[in-house]
């Protein structure tokens, strides 16, 4: 089925006979992607705004074609987890052998360098009657859903696409499978295009996005008007995006970007959770959205003892192992992390307890909090349980002054913690967004980078990966990182990690980025042609992130802030 006639090849503006086929139909859909990478980067935004106003759909139809083109099918956090596990590179291989006849060395000769497996499908043009018609994006997300709900087997899922769509379609799906999305656009650049095509201010959209963390259902809130996105709510059972910390070089620094009285606290080791609590309910939320409730019992039972005054509670809190080191207290979370039952019924019986500190309060009952001063809103912390052992309020108090910042400092140092946080006392909740909180810390720098590509000995022992931050296309490489330096067990917890996101067993392979590390770059310069538009040497690995995802990696706008234009160690 072709679909010449939808778009005129030179504007991209839509013909006639546009009513005709709908942007929703998955042919029409992948044609257009395949047309948006061919346009230099600085059109791309403008091109895919175009084909969002082309839509005359439905709200809801309208968003799940958003949400298409920045790749995700389902809500983000699925779409990780069906990378991982039941749609793994592992598995598209296994699909494609299956149909093939082909034995794994013969499908690797025949898979590009970049080791996708959409190079192995048919040229466009092909026009055989046993394509299947009329297929919308609305079926397709149902094969996911069925696949995520054990309803249908992943291998068939990638024969029903390979046999049975375009080859163009194909080969977009599969892309998106492998960690591509198919716009050559990220998150951010099709928020943008889809403020310019409903004419909202992106930061309106943004915000509805930071508190949904659905690309779907911000669009289609955009779709609906200014008053739908303005109607958002933080509420339970559906975590949003965390903010971060602005790194700071003083405390001075810190204490004037408050800009009055603020709050000092400790900087806590250990995992930051959103917690939320509906009726008996407890469950733990990470960064990148993924439920780790069943990784931590003793929490989750601590909580639900603890928590009082109301049975509709989204908090924040830093579980940490008491008495234990940094690295040892991140060594332990991420074990948890990697352990967690995924079986129903399953309970883990840890054998190191730890306890969480309570830093924040952003909706309680039906209220909420986000928009409330930060004063009023651990005022509200500290009455909704009581400290126990395993539950605890962060350590902290209001200051004043500089010096007494610097004071509160000195004494956190002394206790054993790397460094504080301060927030100004009047500011509010800004999720997604590095703002109002302040780190002074005596740390060496850290990024947050992901892995692209992994290079293997011939003996099968991960040597080096390369790493990437986010850009205004996408991933983009940033440097290379051994295991000179690196603790064995954060290695070793590496290659475990990549190993069932690697496109193909060869020596040197591409990886679904997925997997974001932290690292101590040696150094650091300003690389201009470079797509990240910087580039690290000689970083060490620190941790294997796992309660982050690519899109809480840095980017250049962080790091433009936190190295500087032009800086070198």
């Amino acid at each position: 089925m072709g679909t010449s006639g939808i778009f005129d090849k030179k504007t991209g503006i839509g013909q006639s006979n546009i009513l005709l086929r709908s942007p929703l139909l998955v042919d029409a859909f992948s044609e257009e992607m395949k047309a948006l990478e061919s346009e230099p980067r600085n059109r791309r935004r403008e091109r895919l705004s175009r084909f969002f106003g082309l839509t005359r759909l439905r709200p809801d139809e309208a968003g799940l074609l958003v949400a298409f083109s920045a790749g995700e099918i389902l809500p983000y956090g699925h779409m990780q987890q069906m990378a991982k596990n039941e749609l793994s590179p592992t598995m598209i291989r296994k699909a494609f052998r299956m149909m093939t006849g082909l034995s794994d060395k013969e499908l690797i000769e025949k898979v590009s360098e970049g080791g996708r497996y959409s190079e192995l499908l048919p040229r466009e043009g092909d026009d055989n009657a046993d394509y299947a018609q009329g297929i919308q994006l609305t079926m397709v997300k149902t094969w996911f859903e069925e696949v995520l709900n054990y309803l249908r087997a992943p291998e068939e899922l990638i024969e029903t696409i390979v046999k049975h769509l375009q080859p163009t379609t194909s080969r977009c799906l599969l892309r998106i499978l492998e960690g591509d999305a198919p716009s050559a656009l990220n998150v951010e650049g099709v928020l943008d295009a889809l403020a310019a095509t409903v004419g909202i201010e992106a930061e309106k959209v943004y915000d509805c996005y930071h508190l949904t963390n659905s690309l779907e259902d911000t669009a289609e809130r955009a779709f609906r008007g200014r008053r739908a996105l303005a109607q958002v709510h933080c509420r339970t059972g559906r975590p949003y995006r965390l903010t971060s910390p602005v790194l700071t070089e003083s405390v001075e620094d810190a204490f004037g970007r408050c800009e009055g009285a603020a709050f000092a606290e400790v900087e806590v080791p250990g995992l930051r959770v959103e917690i939320h609590r509906r009726h008996a309910s407890i469950q733990l939320f990470t960064r990148s959205m993924l439920d780790v409730s069943r990784a931590f019992p003793e929490i989750c039972e601590a909580l639900e003892k603890g928590l009082v005054g109301t049975d509709d509670v989204i908090a924040e809190g830093q579980i940490f192992v008491p008495g234990a080191s940094p690295e040892e207290c991140e060594r332990e979370i991420q074990l948890r992390i990697d352990q967690r039952p995924t079986t129903r019924g399953d309970v883990l019986k840890p054998t190191t307890l730890m306890s969480v500190a309570m830093i924040d309060l952003t909706r309680q009952g039906r209220e909420d909090l986000m928009g409330r001063p930060y004063s009023a809103r651990r005022e509200r912390l500290t009455h909704i349980f009581k400290p126990t052992e395993r539950v605890q309020l962060v350590e902290g108090e209001r200051v004043e002054s500089v010096s007494a910042a610097e004071e509160f400092l000195k004494s956190a140092q002394e206790k054993g913690y790397s460094g504080i946080i301060l927030r100004p006392a009047t500011s509010y909740y800004a999720p997604g967004v590095a703002k109002n909180w302040y780190r002074v810390t005596s740390e060496d720098l850290r990024l947050d980078l992901c892995v692209i590509q992994a290079t293997y000995t011939s003996t099968g022992t991960l040597s080096r990966v390369t790493l990437a931050c986010q850009t205004d296309s996408g991933l983009a490489a940033i440097g290379d990182l051994s295991s000179t330096g690196a603790d064995a067990d954060q290695w070793a917890l590496l290659q475990k990690s990549i190993e069932p996101l690697r496109m193909t067993p060869t020596e040197k392979t591409a990886v679904v980025p997925h997997v974001v590390v932290e690292v101590a770059p040696k150094s650091w310069r300003s690389s201009p042609r470079r797509p990240s538009g910087y580039s690290i040497s000689a970083p060490v690995l620190c941790h294997v992130r796992l309660d982050k995802g690519p899109r809480e990696v840095e980017n250049r706008a962080s790091l433009d802030a936190r190295l500087g234009t032009d800086s070198e160690d």
